[in-house]
This record gives C-alpha cells, sequence and structure tokens, in this order.
C-alpha cells in the first residue's frame, strides 16, 4: 500500500477529509509481473475509504507492464459537483461546480511545484509552507497500514 497506494491515500485525504476505517480486495490476475516470477505486491487492489464525514472514496491501484501508458486520475462527485482531475501527464481539471463549468490546467509539474514550496519553506523558516505535514503524513501511514490489514484479512478494519 505505500509504494502503489500513498499517494492516492493523501489526495484522497486532502480533497474528502480523515478516514475512519477502509475495505481493501486484490486480484489474483497478474499484470505487470505476469512474464516473472510473482513478487509480494499485488498488480491489482481495490481500496474503500471510509471517511469521518461519512463520505467513501475509491481507490483502484493496477501496476501495468512496461510500455503500457499508466492511468493516473481523481472523479469526484458531490452534491455540487463533479469534477475530473486527469493527472500525469496532464494535469488538467474538468467538470461543473455549482452550476458552472470548470476547467484549469497546472502551468508547472505538481512534484516541481512541491519541491520548490519545501525549498522556500526551508528558506523562509516557514513549516506553514509545506505541503504534507507531519501530521498528514502520519495520517496516511496509519490509513495505509488499515489497507493491508484490511487485505490480509479481508475484514473491514477501523484506521
Amino acid at each position: 500500500m505505500l509504494e502503489r497506494g500513498s499517494h492516492q491515500i493523501d489526495l484522497a485525504r486532502a480533497i474528502v477529509g480523515d478516514v475512519a476505517r477502509v475495505q481493501a480486495a486484490a486480484s489474483d490476475v497478474l499484470l505487470a509481473q505476469a512474464d516473472g516470477d510473482r513478487g509480494d505486491i499485488e498488480d491489482a487492489a481495490t481500496l474503500v475509504l471510509h471517511h469521518e464525514n461519512g463520505a467513501v472514496s475509491t481507490i483502484v491501484l493496477a501496476w501495468t507492464r512496461a510500455g503500457l501508458p499508466g492511468i493516473y486520475g481523481v472523479d469526484v462527485v458531490a452534491t455540487e459537483a463533479t469534477l475530473q482531475l486527469a493527472l500525469d501527464p496532464e494535469f488538467r481539471l474538468r467538470g461543473v461546480s455549482r452550476g458552472e463549468q470548470v476547467e484549469a490546467r497546472a502551468t508547472q509539474h505538481p512534484f516541481d511545484r512541491s519541491i520548490d514550496r519545501f525549498l522556500q519553506a526551508v528558506r523562509e523558516g516557514d513549516p506553514s509552507r509545506v505541503f504534507c505535514t507531519p501530521r498528514d503524513a502520519a495520517g496516511t501511514l496509519a490509513v495505509a497500514n488499515a489497507c493491508e490489514r484490511a487485505l490480509a484479512s479481508g475484514e473491514t478494519v477501523a484506521v
């Protein structure tokens, strides 16, 4: 979960909020590992995050073969919005929020922006400029660990 799911868990927590409990399931179908020895990580898994505010997030993880493009995105369906965020390499947001069309595109790669902002925080001695606080990282680690336990047990696991 940490290798393949931590960034998606971070993103779900940033958009929706803290997670109360999780469920997880993995596929026995090999994708990236189909031509070699099976490793100790699943090629595909689905995580269901039950947020403290009552919302539900679903994260689908898949490790595809070399040469196949990855699909990285977030779909948000909310009371007054339906949004689609296409991540790497597009970084484009489209949809409708409160009856208005939304369209935006990142002008800088988010990784570069995050590093630039971190370095600026260090130079200025301003920890509030860091995107991911130690509390955020600990929260994501707790969710990832709960997902690992859910995957192993097949049960819904509290975070």
